[in-house]
């Protein structure tokens, strides 16, 4: 099935609102600016305060997007066109003592390689590399 195909698909089933539960407040709370989830898209990561996601678009192309739940803001973090590979495990970094506050994310490409991105200065760069698949990872405070 082509994305075209998919698309008319999600115009023929809504899709419900999105709701983020806060479970130390007990609150349930509806998202709908924005945030539109469908077979297209991959929710990744999620500290309390902002949502990673992956959509799939036309030719091969995939954006990493972030919503801030404090602003209730969508940004497109990171562009991908099919040359570069597998993108998968994407994960939230918390910044080191000795930088600013910006939003960095971890991400295997091709199975393999670990990177970070940082999405200030929109620079990624390879910090670790495997021979073998990555089946999972965590990403622990510095």
């Amino acid at each position: 099935m082509n994305m075209a195909d998919k698309a008319d698909l999600n115009k023929s089933q809504p899709f419900p609102a999105l709701s983020i539960s806060n479970l130390e407040e007990s609150i349930l709370e509806e998202h709908t600016e924005g945030l539109f989830f469908d077979q297209n898209t991959f929710p990744f990561d999620f500290d309390g305060k902002i949502l990673i996601w992956m959509t799939y678009l036309e030719e091969g192309v995939r954006e990493i997007k972030s919503y801030t739940i404090e602003t209730r803001q969508v940004d497109t973090l990171i562009r991908f066109t099919k040359p570069a590979g597998i993108i998968s495990h994407v994960k939230i970094a918390k910044p080191t003592r000795n930088s600013s506050d910006a939003l960095q994310i971890v991400y295997v490409q091709n199975t393999k390689d670990i990177v970070m991105y940082d999405t200030v200065t929109k620079l990624s760069r390879l910090i670790g590399a495997v021979s073998e698949p990555i089946l999972a990872i965590s990403v622990a405070d510095r």
